[in-house]
């Protein structure tokens, strides 16, 4: 019963990462998690520092936005275990 889900979890999670190549033809447009299988290359060595240069980069604006919409995170968590 337990490799059913995992083989269910395993497809979903492919079907995730593949369905942008489905869609979009330029690789201009792919988005950061595809760029960021294609940067590394099973063929030769990866480059992994431009590999975390590049990830840092992705996680900046995420960082960004959770520290500008914090107060209201917090605010709405704690508001919540509140009775009115």
């Amino acid at each position: 019963m337990a490799n059913s889900g995992y083989t269910l979890l395993l497809a979903g999670s492919i079907y995730w990462i593949l369905q942008p190549l489905i869609y979009i033809s330029k690789p201009k447009l792919y988005p950061v998690s595809i760029a960021l299988k294609m940067f590394s290359d099973p063929n030769t060595q990866t480059n992994w520092a431009g590999l975390f240069a590049m990830t840092t980069l992705s996680i900046i604006p995420v960082v960004v936005v959770f520290m500008v919409f914090q107060r209201y995170l917090v605010e709405g968590v704690a508001t919540t275990g509140l009775k009115g």
